[in-house]
């Protein structure tokens, strides 16, 4: 299946979920282009990628969960799901920070994760954004995020790959 049916299929189950009541909303944002710098053990890699973000809210709470999915040449990674902590949920200016669990899918030919290990690694994200609402339903979006994977079989600190990218986006809340 490929990648944007893969994340149509998931916003499609999540979607009634998020909006199962009156007090929930869901903003989806699409970051046509980003960049990003992969370090591993054999140097730095950098380029483009393209993110398609998602966030449930509730209210005016400050927190929310959130996640992404996100493409380039050399691998596609996803955060399935991050708490994100807003101290300003109700404000024009909405930053936020959060956490959560991610997964990299390496693609095959050369690429900056290595051919030696296995393709699929779990890791964990940092992420920082700002939301600025514009008019209507819409925002813009600005996200840094750092992920850590391991590069082979053990969680050794030396034998990490890293990735630190960061995207503008226009999104829509639903």
């Amino acid at each position: 299946m490929n990648r944007v049916a893969l994340s149509l299929l998931l916003l499609t189950v999540t979607a009634p979920i998020a909006l199962a009541e009156g007090n929930r909303s869901l903003g989806l944002t699409f970051s046509p282009v980003g960049v990003f710098a992969v370090g591993a053990a054999h140097g730095v890699a950098t380029g483009y990628s393209a993110n398609l973000g998602w966030s449930f809210e509730r209210g005016q709470s400050p927190f929310s969960m959130g996640g992404h999915v996100a493409s380039c040449a050399m691998f596609t990674e996803a955060t399935p799901l991050s708490v994100r902590f807003t101290p300003l949920p109700s404000s024009r200016w909405r930053p936020y920070v959060g956490l959560g669990l991610s997964l990299v899918l390496g693609h095959s030919g050369d690429n900056a994760l290595g051919e030696t290990v296995a393709p699929l690694r779990v890791g964990g994200e940092a992420a920082v954004g700002l939301d600025v609402r514009l008019a209507g339903q819409f925002f813009l979006d600005l996200q840094g995020r750092y992920q850590t994977f391991p590069f082979g079989g053990g969680p050794s600190p030396s034998r990490q790959v890293e990735v630190a990218a960061a995207y503008l986006g226009l999104g829509v809340r639903i």
